[in-house]
C-alpha cells in the first residue's frame, strides 16, 4: 500500500467462499487504481474450491493448479493466498496435528520460490495471543493481525513477528469508495502510512 512493487508476476487466490464478491472488488480495486481488468488476466488467478492442504488430495490440487499457472504464463506465482486458512485444511486450526500439515504443505509451496499468505480469523485471549494452536504464528514468517472493520474505515494493520526486522509496528490504512452502476459499493484500501 502506498509504494510501487519491486518485482511484478502472477498471483494464485484460493477462496472457496464469497466468490460473489471477489470480482466485484477485483473491479473496483481496477477502477480505483487506473488499472484495465484487461491486464490482470493471465497475472490474477482465482480457485473457487478449497484445497485441504493437510490432505494428499488437496495436496495433489495445489500442484496442478500451481503447474497450470507455471504453463500459462511461464513461472509459478509469486504468492499464493488461501482465503481462509480455515476452509482449505481438514480438521480443526486449534489441533496441532492438522496445523502441522498444512505447515508442511506451505513450506513446500515456499521451496518453489512462492510466498504463502494463509488468511484466518483467530480468537485472541487477553493478552493478545492468538488462542488454540501456538503453531501457526511460530512457523509464520511475517504475522499481520487486523483490527478494526473496513465498513467503518477503522483498519489498522499490526505487523506483530517480522522476520528479520522490527515487530509490533502499524500500518494505518485509507479507503476509497467505488460505486457501481448497479448500486453496488466496495471500499478499496489504497493507502498505508
Amino acid at each position: 500500500l502506498g509504494m510501487s512493487p519491486l518485482i511484478t508476476g502472477p498471483v494464485l487466490l484460493v477462496s472457496p467462499e464469497d466468490q460473489d464478491r471477489i470480482w466485484p472488488d477485483v473491479l473496483a480495486w481496477c477502477a480505483v487504481n487506473f488499472v484495465e481488468a484487461e491486464e490482470l488476466r493471465g497475472r490474477f488467478f482465482t480457485y473457487p474450491n478449497a484445497t485441504r492442504l493437510n490432505t494428499p488430495e488437496g495436496q495433489k490440487k495445489l500442484s496442478e493448479l500451481l503447474r497450470a499457472i507455471h504453463g500459462r504464463t511461464g513461472r509459478y506465482p509469486l504468492e499464493v493466498m488461501f482465503d481462509t486458512t480455515r476452509k482449505n485444511m481438514r480438521g480443526s486450526v486449534s489441533d496441532d496435528r492438522d496445523v502441522e500439515g498444512v505447515i508442511d504443505t506451505a513450506m513446500q509451496v515456499q521451496k518453489l520460490g512462492i510466498a504463502v499468505t494463509l488468511i484466518a480469523h483467530m480468537g485472541r485471549n487477553n493478552t493478545g495471543e492468538t488462542m488454540g494452536s501456538t503453531d501457526w504464528e511460530n512457523s509464520a514468517d511475517t504475522v499481520r493481525r487486523y483490527a478494526g472493520y473496513v465498513r467503518d474505515r477503522s483498519t489498522k494493520i499490526e505487523f506483530a513477528k517480522v522476520k528479520r526486522a522490527k515487530d509490533g509496528w502499524f500500518l494505518d490504512v485509507s479507503f476509497k469508495e467505488h460505486r457501481f452502476e448497479n448500486g453496488y459499493t466496495a471500499l478499496v484500501a489504497i493507502y498505508g502510512n
